[in-house]
Parts: structure tokens; C-alpha cells; sequence
């Protein structure tokens, strides 16, 4: 009688031999080590694009301006030449921050008053008094603001200085400033 033909392989090797085989395997294409970096990384752009969207830059108008004495406080004033285009941006209380001089820094104050008639180079001269270097500096038609300095401030000493002074007159988001991106999002003047 002939004996059956055994086989080397166990019945069980060969089940699972075979149902190994019929499973979905994917190639491994990344070591897991590389996928949390690069999990890292599209985290680290989304916080960057999160803060880009968030984050403000003021827009600030510099302007020029003459300081002037008052003589009958003894305290000082800065007059601040606007053009008309510029008027509707500035308003009484307003802060500004004044450069006195190359070597005597910065002050912050806030605008007194702004006189919202345009007056023309020549008016502004006699009105306000203005010397023959401080009528130079008014060249076109402008509105005045007026400035009004602390009374510890040496204004005779200064008297007829020129100024400039930072006005914030909006922000900006830093988003705007991407190229192409940038012309989507725009000044936020809502101040």
C-alpha cells in the first residue's frame, strides 16, 4: 500500500505562509522618525501663518513742523504742516511723538488742535509769524496742527527750530506685506 506523500511544512506554516500573502502591505516610504519632523514642520507654518495673520505694523505719517514760544505761558508749540489729502488722517488728541534735534530725542505728546482750513504758504507765514528759514519750510497749501509742549521744556532755546513729527494714522496686518499675497489684505485704517 503506498503510503500518502507528507509534506515537509506544517499544515499551520502553511496557513499563515499564505494568509500573510493575501494582506494589504504598504512600503514603508518614511521612517517614523522623518514623518513626526515633517508633522513638525507643517505645525511650525501653521503657528507662522497664525501670527502673520494676527500681527499689526503701525503706518506713521512724518511730517515737518517748526517750534514756536508762546509768550505768555512761557511754554512752547510745534505747528505741523498737513497737506489737504492728509487732514482727514489727523485729529486733536491724537498721539505723536516730535524730534526735537539730531542730539535732543524724542518727546511724545498729543495733538492740541488742528485747524481745519487750508491755508496757503504765504497766509501761514504772516498768521503764525514764521521767520525767513521757518517760512520755507510751508510750500504748498496746508492745515495746521498745533502741538503743545510740556513747561519744562527750554521752548525760547528752541524757539524757531525745525521739527519732525511721527503721526500713527492706521496699521498695517504683516500678511499685507507678502509679495502677491499682499495686495488681498490691505490697511487696516479702523483706528
Amino acid at each position: 500500500m503506498p503510503t500518502p506523500q507528507r509534506s515537509i511544512f506544517r499544515q499551520q506554516a502553511l496557513e499563515y505562509f499564505t494568509h500573510r500573502r493575501e494582506e494589504d502591505i504598504l512600503p514603508r516610504l518614511v521612517t517614523p522618525r522623518a514623518f513626526l519632523l515633517l508633522w513638525l514642520v507643517v505645525l511650525l507654518i501653521v503657528i507662522a501663518g497664525f501670527f502673520t495673520w494676527n500681527i499689526s505694523l503701525p503706518l506713521t505719517l512724518t511730517e515737518p513742523g517748526v517750534l514756536l514760544p508762546v509768550q505768555a505761558t512761557n511754554q512752547g508749540q510745534v505747528l505741523l504742516f498737513l497737506s489737504p489729502d492728509q487732514l482727514r488722517q489727523v485729529h486733536s488728541g491724537q498721539q505723536v511723538e516730535i524730534q526735537l534735534g539730531a542730539n535732543a530725542g524724542t518727546l511724545q505728546q498729543s495733538i492740541t488742535q488742528v485747524v481745519p482750513q487750508i491755508l496757503s504758504p504765504e497766509q501761514i507765514r504772516q498768521h503764525y509769524k514764521l521767520g525767513a528759514s521757518a517760512g520755507l519750510l510751508v510750500q504748498q497749501p496746508s492745515a495746521v496742527a498745533i502741538i503743545d509742549l510740556p513747561g519744562n521744556l527750554p521752548a525760547q532755546q528752541y524757539a524757531g527750530s525745525m521739527v519732525e513729527v511721527q503721526i500713527q494714522v492706521g496699521t498695517q496686518r504683516v500678511l499685507s506685506l507678502i509679495p502677491f499675497v499682499g495686495q488681498f489684505f490691505g490697511a487696516n485704517n479702523g483706528r
